[in-house]
Order: structure tokens, then C-alpha cells, then sequence
């Protein structure tokens, strides 16, 4: 899995030798092939002078959808005709904004919900991107917009902030970072905290 992105920014291709030469967990496979998924963190950066951001989606509200209403990558649930994570992750994003990815430059560790919850099931994979221009994004009903975030601004410990949920009748705090009015949390959180460290960056998990 590997491209040569033409940007000129010598931290993506940092990253890129890292993500190569890594060893990401790869999840046992679901029950239900439904709740397996695939997500694209895509990287853009024109210039060393021009930061590099990090592209995100805030998903339309939709009755029934676990997810309405946040912050999250591009991707979704995986189609019986993807053949890998890798296709799972360019379709979706394609169907979600309207531009087709190149190939990846790396993946990241399967978010698994089995660690930590019985009662919900889902294995995410996140597949890395770079690509040197910022496309022309075409949101489709499930998104209700998209942004451009530098990482500098993701990985600022003055952005740090936490997030209260409810799991069944308890009040759960939970790690964020927050842009702006927007909120990023939960599972892309976590998923940005393990992207981080292929950055010499930490953010917390508790």
C-alpha cells in the first residue's frame, strides 16, 4: 500500500515511512458482516509552508443513525461488493463527497467496540490518504458538511476538552477536541489519537 503523493511537505512522507513499515491490528472478523466498516483519513498539504489538514465530515442528522449529528471521517459500512477495507474506504468516501481517492499511504489500528462494549458490535478500519490538491467535495444527503482541519490545531492542548454522553441511565465523560463550535469525539477521537502517534503526538484516552 504505497503512493508517492506529490506534495512537498517532508512530514507526509515522515508519515508514509512510519505507516509502511508499521504493524496496525488487524480485528478479528464480525458475526454480522454489516458492522464491519471502513473510514479514510485523508491528508492534504500543497507546501512545507501550507499546514497539513486533515479532512473530516459532520454527518447529517438522520433518525436511527448511531452517529447523526457528529464529527467523523469519511466512510461507512462495508458493501458486499468492496472487496477490502481499502475499496470500503474510497467507495464510501466517493458515495459521501464526490471525489475518488488515490491509493492509500497506510492504515491505522481496527477500531474494535468489542474491547469495551458487549452490546455493540462494530470493527472500523482507517485507511490513510494523501493527496496534494484539495478536491471539489460534493456533500451527499448524509453529510452536512465537511472541513479541513490542520492538524496543529487537532493536536493543541489548548483544544483539548471532554464530552458527556449517556450509556444506559449513566452520565459517561470521555476525551474530545474541540475547533471552533465543533466537537470531535467517541470513536474518531480514538482513531485520531492513534493516527497521533505516527506524529510523536499524544493525546489522552481518559
Amino acid at each position: 500500500m504505497t503512493s508517492r503523493p506529490s506534495s512537498r511537505d517532508p512530514r507526509l512522507a515522515v508519515l508514509e515511512r512510519r505507516l509502511t513499515v508499521s504493524s496496525p491490528r488487524v480485528a478479528e472478523p464480525v458475526a454480522n458482516p454489516r458492522n464491519q466498516a471502513a473510514v479514510a483519513l485523508v491528508l492534504h498539504s500543497a507546501t512545507p509552508e501550507h499546514p497539513i489538514e486533515l479532512l473530516f465530515i459532520e454527518r447529517a442528522r438522520r433518525e436511527g443513525d448511531h452517529w447523526s449529528g457528529d464529527m467523523a471521517f469519511p466512510g461507512g459500512r462495508r458493501d458486499a461488493t468492496d472487496r477490502d477495507e481499502i475499496e470500503n474506504a474510497r467507495r464510501e468516501t466517493r458515495e459521501e463527497l464526490g471525489f475518488v481517492l488515490p491509493e492509500p499511504i497506510g492504515r491505522l489500528d481496527d477500531f474494535d467496540s468489542r474491547l469495551a462494549r458487549r452490546d455493540f458490535e462494530i470493527v472500523v478500519s482507517p485507511i490513510v490518504f494523501a493527496i496534494p490538491e484539495r478536491p471539489s467535495l460534493t456533500p451527499s444527503e448524509e453529510v452536512a458538511s465537511a472541513h479541513w482541519i490542520p492538524l496543529d490545531s487537532l493536536f493543541a492542548p489548548e483544544n483539548r476538552d471532554v464530552h458527556f454522553w449517556k450509556l444506559g441511565g449513566a452520565r459517561v465523560r470521555t476525551p474530545a477536541i474541540r475547533v471552533g463550535d465543533r466537537i470531535i469525539w467517541g470513536m474518531t477521537y480514538r482513531m485520531l489519537a492513534g493516527f497521533a502517534k505516527h506524529l510523536d503526538c499524544e493525546l489522552p484516552l481518559t
